[in-house]
C-alpha cells in the first residue's frame, strides 16, 4: 500500500428526517478531518456508515435494505458499521455480518480508523452534507417480500429488479444554502405513537448563548436562511429556565438580513405562549420563512388518545390570530388518520380541519403500530384499506402538496 493511499469514505442517512442528516454532519466532518475522503459508492469505500432509521416502517425497511445493499457491493476488507434511531426502536432486526454501534457509542470509530482528530473533538456541524440518502426500494407489483432479520432481503429479487435498482440506486439529500441551528434534542411529549421519543429521550436544550454564537457564526458565513431544529422546537428551554419566546427575542434582536423556519413546533405551546408569541412573530414577519406545526388531528377525542395535550378550538383560535396578524406566513403541518379507534365523526373532524384553514402545506400519513409505543396495544385497529381511503380523500383536497411529512 502506498504511503499517501488515501481512505474512502461512504454514509447513508434518511432524507426524510431534518435532524439526523444534520448529525451526520459531524461525522462527515470527523472523517475529513482525519484524512478520509468522501465516495458515493459502495465499491470504492474503505468504510460505510449506515445511519439507520426506525420512526415508520418504510424507513425501517429501507434501512434494512440498504445494510443488505452494502453488505453485497463492499470491499471485502471494508468496515461497515450500521447505528441510528432503529438501533433503538426495533434494534432486535439489526442481526448481520457488521459492526452495531448506538449512537453514543461511535467514538469506538476512533479505533477503528486509527484517528488523529478524535470524534469527541469534532463540534456539532451546522450544515447538511451532500451524502447518500438511505436506498429506496425498487417497486415491483409482483414482488412481494417481508423482512426478517435472519434471511436475505432481497433473495428473489429476480434480474427485473435488480436492473431497477441500478438505473436508480441512490437518492442523494440536497446540500442547501440554509444554515441549521439544532437548538435542542428529545422533547417532553409522550405521543402514544411515537417511535422518535424512544430514540431521542428526554429533553436537552442547547444553552442560549452557544446558539447565539451559532447563529452569529453562520451570518459572518454569509447565511441568510436559518433553520430552528429539536424534535419538538416550541419546548426548547423548559429544563433549564428559559422558553422559546426568550430565545426568539434575542435571536430577532440581532442585526443583520437573515430569515428564520421554525420547525416542528408542537400545538401545545402555541397554545401556552399565544399572548406573547404571537405578537413576537407579527413584529418581526419579515424575518420568518414558514414555520412547521404538526397538528395530527381534527378531534378531540383523537388527540387525547394520542397523549396530544391540546384542545383542538384551542389550536384553531391560535391559528385564526396568526392568519389575521400574519397572513403571509405560511403554516406548514400533517395529520394522521387510521389512528385506533378513530371513528367517521372523527375523521370528518379532521377533514374539517383541512377545510377550516389555508395551510402552506399539509401531508397526510397513516398510523402505523411502532415497536415499543403504548399504540402498539390499542385495540380497534382501523383496517388498511380504510385508512388508505381516508388518506385519499383528505389527499385529494391537496393534490399539488410536495410536503414531505419526514422532513
Amino acid at each position: 500500500m502506498r504511503e499517501n493511499f488515501i481512505k474512502k469514505f461512504t454514509l447513508y442517512v434518511s432524507m426524510g428526517c431534518s435532524r439526523r442528516p444534520l448529525e451526520c454532519g459531524r461525522y462527515y466532518d470527523y472523517f475529513v478531518a482525519n484524512g478520509w475522503d468522501y465516495t458515493s459508492s459502495n465499491a470504492d469505500a474503505d468504510f460505510i456508515l449506515v445511519y439507520t432509521c426506525g420512526g415508520f416502517q418504510k424507513t425501517e425497511d429501507q434501512s434494512l435494505f440498504t445494510i443488505e445493499q452494502a453488505l453485497k457491493e463492499k470491499k471485502q476488507a471494508a468496515k461497515l458499521v450500521v447505528t441510528g434511531c432503529l438501533t433503538k426502536i426495533n434494534k432486535s432486526v439489526l442481526q448481520g455480518d457488521y459492526i452495531l454501534l448506538e449512537p453514543e457509542e461511535l467514538d469506538a470509530i476512533d479505533t477503528m480508523i486509527d484517528a488523529r482528530v478524535k470524534l469527541a473533538e469534532i463540534q456539532p456541524s451546522n450544515l447538511v452534507p451532500d451524502v447518500n440518502g438511505l436506498v429506496q426500494i425498487p417497486r415491483v407489483k409482483e414482488f412481494k417480500t417481508t423482512f426478517y432479520p435472519s434471511a436475505s432481503l432481497v433473495v428473489g429479487l429476480g434480474k427485473q429488479l435488480l436492473r431497477r435498482l441500478k438505473q436508480n440506486p441512490v437518492k442523494k439529500t440536497v446540500a442547501e444554502n440554509r444554515f441549521y441551528l439544532r437548538i435542542a434534542e428529545g422533547c417532553l411529549g409522550n405521543c402514544s405513537y411515537c417511535a422518535i421519543k424512544i430514540a431521542c429521550g428526554k429533553l436537552r436544550s442547547k444553552k442560549m448563548g452557544t446558539i447565539l454564537e451559532e447563529f452569529k457564526k453562520g451570518l459572518h458565513a454569509g447565511f441568510k436562511t436559518f433553520v430552528l431544529l429539536a424534535e419538538d422546537t416550541g419546548c426548547y428551554g423548559l429544563d433549564i429556565g428559559t422558553d422559546i419566546v426568550a430565545l426568539l427575542k434575542k435571536m430577532f434582536d440581532v442585526d443583520g438580513h437573515y430569515r428564520f423556519i421554525i420547525k416542528d413546533f408542537n400545538p401545545r405551546w402555541l397554545v401556552r405562549y399565544r399572548h406573547t408569541l404571537i405578537p413576537l412573530l407579527k413584529e418581526n414577519k419579515d424575518k420568518l420563512v414558514d414555520m412547521r406545526i404538526p397538528i395530527q388531528s381534527g378531534s378531540d377525542r383523537i388527540l387525547q388518545m394520542m397523549r396530544r395535550p391540546y384542545k383542538i378550538e384551542d389550536v384553531k383560535n391560535c391559528l385564526h390570530d396568526l392568519n389575521s396578524q400574519i397572513p403571509e406566513l405560511p403554516i406548514y403541518t400533517h395529520f394522521m388518520v387510521g389512528f385506533p379507534g378513530e371513528t367517521r365523526k372523527d375523521f370528518n373532524q379532521t377533514k374539517q380541519m383541512l377545510k377550516e384553514f389555508e395551510y402552506g402545506d399539509y401531508q397526510v400519513y397513516c398510523f402505523e403500530a411502532r415497536p415499543g409505543t403504548p399504540a402498539i396495544n390499542m385495540s380497534e385497529k382501523i383496517p388498511v384499506r380504510v385508512k388508505k381511503n381516508r388518506k385519499r380523500i383528505l389527499d385529494n383536497l391537496n393534490p399539488e402538496s410536495t410536503l414531505s411529512f419526514l422532513k
